[in-house]
């Protein structure tokens, strides 16, 4: 898109959202940098959901993942200062309450295949 439009404008200075960057006091080329913030979150959380997946099943795993609809609507209010309304905050209920269930029942319901192979083996 940046091509397109400094073919249409001619050079970068000439482009209306740089002109409007400029006006305002922001600067059109943000530190690479920036970028090491955010992927050290997503590596390190990428990292402890790929070793809780060595111990738990992998239903269970996925249906835990879940829960990260939660937690993206409450950083959204925290962060973006965003507004939920009633059917929001009902649909994140039944995903909250179904998570519960899922993340409950290995604890409720151990499987016994699983604790007679560890015995023996």
């Amino acid at each position: 898109m940046r091509w397109r439009d400094i073919k249409e404008h001619g050079k970068l200075e000439n482009l209306p959202s740089y002109i409007k960057a400029k006006e305002k006091g922001l600067g059109m080329k943000p530190s690479r940098f920036l970028l090491i913030i955010p992927a050290a979150f997503d590596l390190i959380g990428s990292t402890l959901l790929f070793v809780s997946l060595t111990m738990i099943s992998a239903s269970v795993y996925q249906m835990l993942k879940g829960a990260l609809v939660f937690i993206a609507a409450v950083y959204s209010i925290i962060f973006l200062n965003r507004r939920f309304y009633r059917h929001h905050w009902t649909a994140m209920t039944i995903v909250i309450i179904g998570v519960i269930i899922v993340g409950a029942s290995p604890i409720l319901f151990p499987d016994k295949d699983t604790e007679t192979s560890e015995t023996i083996g």
